[in-house]
């Protein structure tokens, strides 16, 4: 039986330091049909360098060059040139477990052709590679899954996906305009929400992604991330504006939540945190009101954690991802604080699905076209095989 294609995607912006492991990381898949193109995104260490070298030792890679521009645009570009019928985004500097895409495309396979796209369960890693922590909870939501991924990013990063190339095409691909505006940081989230508003959706349940965070960052990613999540949901309101107001309502009252949990713990910002909250009650009072208490001991643990040397592993252990079960991780979603809300739009995903499903005279998705054809500003590829192993 010939196998798909799977075109995997890395774009890299200076990431020199972890390149090269996440490119073995790929190169040891056990699935054996795969493409690999590295998208330098004007790059100004040896990130290039190093991936050209990569290339001339390993056919499967290709190298392409462009000027500076933002993830969206580096996977986009990165897209367009590839060849598979199925693609698989990597950040430069994160992990794949070696049976990632065989066991995504089997998953994907059993879904049939209305599947858009299948995930898997991540760690976070250190600059070592090393275990840093796991999602509180773990989510196994697959099949029509729009409502409860609007509410809850149970995918969590963009690095776990493997997608159709079709249900790409037809999202739009990612979307460069929340890099225009300084809030790069939920373009993979989008994109699959705009894929799931139309496609199924399938789920590994294994801890197959390594997503690496460093510490220096995490207050900064912080709160682009936030200011990215809320210029997400106008894009949503704006490309899918059959979604339910309701729904919308607890998903940016949520939001607020969290925002103002980080300002109280994190930022130690409790008026711009009473702020928050405040909005998050105009959104949405009783959701607002249920969810506070949850998030509020959430967050007081994972304050404590974060600056109580007595909570934190022990001096010298290390758990390095690549060796840890992928089978073994963390809580069920039903102790998550929106568990509540999941379950009651969980009940509402089939009716919306078909009242917008391609051919029911529903609802579209309002979007830029994506054309493979797509005029770019790519510089000519630096370093090809003209061979690539399809077999």
């Amino acid at each position: 039986m010939r196998l798909e294609l799977v075109s995997v995607v890395i774009p890299a912006f200076n990431a020199e330091a972890t390149l090269a492991r996440t490119l073995a990381s790929v190169q040891a898949q056990t699935y054996a049909n795969i493409e690999i193109l590295v998208v330098d995104d004007g790059s100004t260490d040896g990130t290039r360098q190093l991936a050209e070298a990569a290339a001339r030792a390993d056919a499967r890679i290709r190298v392409l060059s462009k000027p500076n521009g933002g993830v969206a645009e580096a996977r986009n570009a990165g897209i367009r040139a590839s060849a598979g019928t199925l693609v698989a985004p990597l950040d430069a500097d994160d992990l794949w477990h070696p049976e990632k895409i065989a066991k995504q495309v089997a998953v994907l396979a059993e879904g049939g052709p209305t599947m858009g796209f299948v995930y898997t369960y991540y760690r976070r890693i250190d600059a070592n590679d090393n275990l840093l922590s796991m999602p509180t909870v773990a989510s196994d939501f697959e099949g029509h899954v729009f409502l409860r991924h609007l509410l809850f990013n149970f995918v969590g990063n963009g690095s776990s996906l493997l997608m159709r190339r079709a249900a790409f095409e037809a999202a739009g691909g990612y979307e460069p305009d929340l890099q225009r505006q300084g809030a790069q940081g939920c373009e993979d989230y989008l994109l699959q929400l705009l894929i799931a508003r139309f496609w199924t959706v399938g789920v590994v349940r294994e801890y197959l992604t390594g997503y690496r965070s460093t510490a220096g960052a995490m207050s900064a990613e912080r709160d682009r991330m936030n200011r990215s999540l809320l210029l997400m949901l106008e894009h949503v309101r704006r490309r899918v504006p059959e979604t339910p107001t309701d729904v919308l309502a607890v998903a940016e009252a949520a939001l607020r939540g969290r925002r103002a949990m980080g300002m109280l713990f994190h930022k130690r910002r409790p008026i711009t945190a009473a702020q928050q909250y405040l909005r998050a009650l105009g959104c949405a009072p009783a959701p607002a009101q249920a969810i506070a208490g949850p998030l509020f001991r959430q967050s007081v643990s994972s304050f404590v954690k974060r600056h109580l040397t007595w909570t934190r592993p022990p001096v010298g252990r290390r758990y390095p991802f690549l060796t840890l079960n992928p089978a073994i991780g963390s809580a069920p979603i039903q102790n998550h604080p929106l568990h509540k809300w999941l379950v009651a739009f969980a009940e509402r995903e089939e009716s919306f699905f078909l009242g917008g499903s391609a051919g029911s005279g529903g609802a579209t998705i309002r979007r830029k076209a994506f054309s493979p054809d797509l005029e770019t500003r790519m510089v000519p590829v630096v370093a090809s095989r003209q061979s690539v192993n399809r077999q």
